[in-house]
Parts: C-alpha cells; sequence; structure tokens
C-alpha cells in the first residue's frame, strides 16, 4: 500500500493523527468508520518479529542453495509455468503445490545475451524466504540413492560413479 502524505499546517490546531487512539471527530484522511466491533486501545496488535516476513512479501531474488538441498523452492505462485496443487507440509513447512519454472538470465557478466533455465518439480513454499535453486538438483549431481543402490546390485555398467563420489553417471 503507498504511503499517504499528511500535511499539518501550523494554523490548523488539530490532533495528531495516531492508528491506535480513538477520537470523536476523524481524521480527515482517514477511511469512514466500519461497522465491526471498535479495536480496544488497550490491546493494541502483536508486532511481527522481524525474522518473520509480512505474509504478503513477494521475493523475486534466486539463491543457490546448498550441496546437500535437494529440491528447489519457490515463494511466489506466479513464477510458475505449470502448476498443479499439492498441499502439504515438509519440515514443517507449508508447500502449497508442485511445478516448472523458466527463469531467464544473463549469461554471463560481460555477455548482454540470456539463457533459460527450466526448473521442475519446484516447490511452491509460500512461507519461504525466497527462492531458492538447488545446483546438485539441476545438474543432475542428486540422484535417487534407491536407484544407485539397485544398479549396483544387479552389476551396474562398469561404471566408477558412486552416491558419495559426487560424479555424475552418463
Amino acid at each position: 500500500m503507498p504511503a499517504t502524505l499528511v500535511h499539518h499546517y501550523p494554523h490548523h490546531h488539530q490532533q495528531h493523527y495516531h492508528p491506535y487512539n480513538t477520537t470523536s471527530h476523524a481524521h480527515p484522511h482517514s477511511k469512514p468508520p466500519s461497522r465491526s466491533r471498535p479495536r480496544s486501545t488497550t490491546n493494541p496488535p502483536k508486532p511481527i518479529p522481524k525474522s518473520q516476513p509480512p505474509k504478503s512479501s513477494r521475493c523475486f531474488d534466486w539463491l543457490l542453495l546448498p550441496t546437500n538441498s535437494n529440491t528447489h523452492i519457490a515463494k511466489n505462485r506466479s513464477s510458475f509455468s505449470a502448476y498443479r496443487r499439492a498441499p502439504c507440509k515438509i519440515a514443517n513447512q507449508r508447500v502449497l503445490g508442485i511445478g516448472t519454472v523458466q527463469l531467464r538470465v544473463q549469461r554471463a557478466p560481460d555477455d548482454p545475451r540470456t539463457n533459460v533455465l527450466v526448473l521442475h518439480d519446484v516447490l511452491h513454499m509460500p512461507g519461504a524466504r525466497c527462492n531458492g535453486i538447488s545446483v546438485a538438483k539441476y545438474t543432475g549431481e542428486c540422484e535417487d540413492e534407491a536407484e544407485v543402490m539397485k544398479e549396483e546390485e544387479e552389476g551396474g555398467s562398469g561404471s566408477s560413479c558412486g552416491g558419495s563420489s559426487g560424479e555424475r553417471c552418463v
């Protein structure tokens, strides 16, 4: 919501407006009183701790997540090009859906051309502090351990890649 500029003129003797004061006359720039029960002036609303951003805050930055992260997350629903609802909780965080995000990024600081990064299976987590890209998932280094173990039990293809070496099987 844009801020409202209130002019105070020295020749007018009006009481300064405060959102928790109730007076018999309304502030000239205030909304008309609602029909709902007025708030008590003794119990103002609790402030939001600084560690928790307001629920309406949006984030347009994308952070690279630590190497042990195995999922991409998006805070804003508008980031998704494809989306399906899948409400659940993961690590005590609310997830509303899952989908695909396409990010147009500059190739290099000295190269104005752009590439599109396509992120699949991105979790929509509106309570997240910001958006996150799992580098391990994007590069394919984050493999399903059960699949790797199954290949090793069946004799595999003789490749030397394992889950802990960080090598990518191609």
